[in-house]
């Protein structure tokens, strides 16, 4: 008999700086949903543009991988991949943005958070896609 498929399990980290405790917690928890799940990671360095130095995204992208994979996360078990070799995340972002209507995306969780930091009142669109 097949064995049942594992339910897909999505998360990741933009590489917007030093990396810190809380990374290492986060990886962890991880690491520990591996038996339950197939794990998907993502480095959302697309997503730093907006808070990291453009010039820093790349080498940031690879310190954050090397800190996955002494942190535990395994390629060989694990889909890891960061987010600007994936074109296809860039045109499903395109085209949800046609689809999705913007008092929807203000709903969201994220951009609530970024304007009661003290965000601008009109920030730039990519923050109301944060969900």
């Amino acid at each position: 008999m097949a064995e049942k498929a594992k339910i897909r399990f999505l998360s990741g980290m933009r590489p917007a700086g030093d990396i810190h405790l809380k990374h290492l917690m986060v990886l962890n928890e991880w690491i520990g949903l591996r038996r339950n799940f197939e794990c998907v990671f993502g480095i959302y360095n697309c997503l730093a543009l907006s808070t990291a130095r453009p010039d820093m995204i790349w080498q940031q992208t690879l310190n954050l991988f090397k800190v996955w994979l002494i942190g535990g996360l395994d390629p060989e078990q694990d889909i890891i991949f960061a987010q600007s070799l994936v074109p296809e995340h860039a045109q499903m972002f395109h085209l949800l943005c046609q689809a999705v209507p913007l008092n929807v995306l203000q709903k969201g969780i994220v951009y609530k958070k970024k304007l009661a930091d003290g965000e601008p009142s009109a920030p730039p669109v990519h923050r109301h896609t944060f969900r």
